[in-house]
């Protein structure tokens, strides 16, 4: 009888901890999409220039995922596709945001940020960056999620000089707002 109450005994022990590392190994792509409503499956951004209102852009899009190019190439020294390698370089002040596609591994070089896989996609043949990532990463209100994954991504992808988002999800139009604004740096 022993026996049987201390193998009932290990295995809700061993349940519990399993339960809390699946918690703890969470995605930071799962804890943005619940700062906002993983329901949305559109998306709007809006990009801009602090200070600068006639740079503000609006697009709508049927995903949650957002061309890079339209979030990031009118800010930034370059964005290049590289379709041999399956690759999409962001330039900025020296240093480069990959995009892979690969389906390979990259290691980045001291002045590279390579993304995680699971925050970017191919949409119709578009590089494109999750938004609700996007919107977290670089959140005005940020500092609030004590989450120091997100502090680190942030400070990697700082040469990007997004100044702040907001991520505002939709109630009524099932929409993912996300509004991006740069710094006057470039």
């Amino acid at each position: 009888m022993k026996k049987i109450i201390g193998i009932i005994i290990g295995l809700i022990l061993l349940t519990v901890s399993i339960s809390h590392s699946a918690q703890a190994a969470d995605s930071l792509r799962t804890r943005a999409m619940n700062v906002y409503n993983p329901a949305l499956t559109k998306t709007t951004l809006s990009v801009g220039e602090i200070g600068n209102k006639q740079t503000n852009i609006e697009r709508k899009y049927n995903s949650q995922y957002i061309p890079a190019k339209d979030a990031f190439a009118p800010y930034v020294d370059s964005l290049v596709w590289n379709k041999s390698t399956k690759v999409v370089s962001v330039k900025n002040g020296g240093k480069e945001m990959i995009l892979n596609f690969s389906g390979k591994k990259i290691i980045g070089k001291t002045n590279q940020v390579v993304l995680p896989s699971n925050w970017t996609k191919l949409v119709n043949g578009k590089a494109t960056i999750n938004g609700s990532i996007l919107a977290y990463l670089f959140d005005e209100y940020g500092s609030s999620y004590n989450d120091m994954e997100r502090d680190q991504w942030q400070e990697k992808l700082s040469f990007l000089n997004i100044d702040h988002t907001d991520g505002i999800p939709g109630v009524r139009d099932g929409y993912m707002h996300v509004y991006l604004a740069y710094t006057k740096n470039k």
